[in-house]
């Protein structure tokens, strides 16, 4: 979870401070909904960080 966390913290949707812990919590997976609802509309959220979402954020 560490890649996702450092993938989500420059996109500047990680609105609260991030915790480099590695750890899929609460601020993390606010982070990748509000990259799913940007992205591709609120439709096809689903809060996993898949290899669609991080194709995304590379």
């Amino acid at each position: 979870m560490a890649l996702t966390n450092n993938y989500l913290s420059p996109v500047n949707f990680f609105y609260l401070k991030i915790i480099y812990d590695g750890d899929f919590g609460d601020r993390t997976h606010k982070a990748v909904i509000n990259v799913q609802q940007s992205a591709f509309g609120k439709e096809v959220v689903d809060g996993v960080a898949g290899p669609i979402t991080l194709a995304e954020l590379n």
